[in-house]
């Protein structure tokens, strides 16, 4: 436990002082100091690194990796954080009022759904058309995006697909896009 400990800039009495006198980053790093030093076969982490300071977030997501590989532990891992999650994550499982709405590997994801981009008229004639293969549709007066889904492709999509930007979707615009629908 002291490499755990020393890694996560903890001293040994902090793991076994009473955490509620502790920070709330403190106790964060208590409870994940806790958790990897169980040696358990898996570890469900909710909101992991919502109390810590973006240095420490880096580190204790590096190291949940290291102990991911070396260990050969498996994590649930949930949070908001999407930048977490695609730093970390093998797959992805999307939750709508309790509801499982996707779940796929994350690279699965980023091959099936790319972001659309272009003009605002070509939004609003997609907005029109409600084309199976748009998610999720934003018109502005200075353009428009679209989350596509790339396994749903009508051939007028494909062809308004030929005047459009198409970019890789991040997590965070996927969420958005599959929330928002």
């Amino acid at each position: 436990a002291a490499p755990i400990l020393e890694r996560l800039g903890l001293e040994q009495d902090e793991i076994t002082r009473n955490v509620l006198k502790l920070s709330g980053g403190q106790q964060q790093r208590v409870a994940i100091a806790r958790a990897l030093a169980s040696k358990a076969k898996v570890l469900l982490a909710d909101e992991p690194t919502g109390n810590l300071d973006p240095v420490f977030r880096k580190e204790f997501l590096e190291l949940l990796q290291e102990a991911v590989e070396e260990e050969q532990i498996g994590v649930l891992f949930s949070s908001h954080l999407t930048t977490d999650l695609e730093q970390i994550a093998d797959g992805v499982a999307l939750l709508e009022q309790g509801e499982l709405i996707y779940s796929d590997f994350i690279e699965s994801l980023k091959s099936r759904y790319c972001l659309l981009k272009g003009a605002p008229e070509t939004g609003n004639q997609l907005k029109l058309s409600r084309e199976p293969g748009i998610v999720g549709i934003q018109v502005s007066r200075v353009g428009f995006e679209a989350l596509a889904d790339l396994e749903n492709l009508s051939p007028n999509l494909r062809n308004i697909m030929e005047n459009t930007v198409q970019e890789e979707v991040d997590l965070s615009k996927w969420m958005y896009y599959m929330i928002r629908h």
